[in-house]
């Protein structure tokens, strides 16, 4: 399945109202247990707002998540990413990027944008 065919299975599936919030829930479960194509899903929901508020950060680190498993569906999902990365400001990118790290390696628990905060010794305690 290429990005075209993903998106528009993407839309089709939720302008149909298939997708409530218990789907969308699912599908958030099942991309984190390492399902990819809930993964290419969640990506492709964030990058268009399809039943989702849009975000594409979101979409970039999900679309980066399935890339970086090398899989038949990394093709897709890095074609996907760059797409959604020409969108972003420098910094979004830098933060979509940075999610996505964390999103992998925590075996995809935790990759939401969320805030938080580290200790240096030059300043303390740092809001990232």
């Amino acid at each position: 399945m290429n990005i075209k065919q993903l998106l528009i299975a993407t839309i089709l599936l939720l302008s149909s109202g298939a997708y409530g919030q218990s789907e969308l829930d699912e599908a958030k479960l099942l991309a984190e247990q390492g399902d990819v194509d809930a993964q290419l899903n969640l990506g492709g929901m964030y990058g268009m707002g399809v039943g989702v508020p849009q975000n594409d950060v979101k979409a970039y680190v999900w679309f980066s998540v399935v890339a970086a498993q090398r899989n038949e569906r990394a093709k897709t999902a890095k074609t996907a990413r760059d797409r959604v990365s020409e969108r972003l400001t420098p910094d979004q990118l830098a933060r979509g990027q940075e999610i996505a790290i964390r999103c992998f390696e925590s075996d995809f628990q935790n990759c939401d944008e969320q805030s938080y905060a580290v200790w240096t010794s030059a300043e303390g305690w740092v809001n990232l």
